[in-house]
């Protein structure tokens, strides 16, 4: 038990020394690390029968409306838009916000189970968030660190996390 909590520990002050974004492109490899650890976080919690379905499927249509901003956003800064690139962006994030605060409200209320159960639910959502976090503060600091900013490549890479997250989330609700 002393060892899962040092992990959790860890996780969490991990996140901590996250870099901080300074350019559109590092502002939105941390809105998608985000979605996608919010969407693999939907789709543990549901099969953890944590979150109802009909929960788990309206999260996943918010995903799908945070997935579409996500593109206008990137169509406007590729048209030389930052301005409403950058709108787009801060509406994923009040959506991703919302979501996140609904899962841990919703993890909150499910702590009245076993003790080992929600400890495992907690840290699942832990390990989600400060995973994909994780990874694009690691693609943020290694472009700030060359003098460069994130490349396309790199965001798509992300992206691709995302939808891979979106997919998963989908094919654990056709179960």
């Amino acid at each position: 038990m002393k060892y899962f909590i040092a992990a959790l520990l860890f996780l969490v002050t991990g996140c901590t020394g996250m870099a901080k974004p300074e350019t559109y492109n590092q502002k939105l490899a941390y809105v998608v690390a985000t979605a996608e650890a919010t969407a693999n976080t939907t789709a543990d919690l549901y099969q953890r029968q944590v979150i109802s379905r009909e929960k788990a499927i309206k999260i996943k249509e918010q995903l799908e409306i945070v997935d579409f901003t996500i593109s206008n956003s990137r169509l406007a800064y590729g048209t030389g838009d930052l301005k409403s690139a950058l709108d787009y962006l801060n509406r994923a994030n009040l959506v991703l916000m919302q979501l996140e605060k609904q899962l841990k409200e919703t993890q909150m209320a499910n702590n009245l189970l076993t003790l080992v159960e929600s400890l495992a639910t907690a840290s699942q959502v832990l390990i989600n968030y400060a995973s994909a976090l994780q990874s694009a503060s690691e693609t943020i600091r290694r472009a700030q660190q060359e003098g460069r900013d994130v490349t396309e490549t790199e965001l798509d890479i992300h992206v691709g996390y995302f939808k891979g997250a979106l997919a998963r989330l989908d094919e654990v609700l056709k179960k």
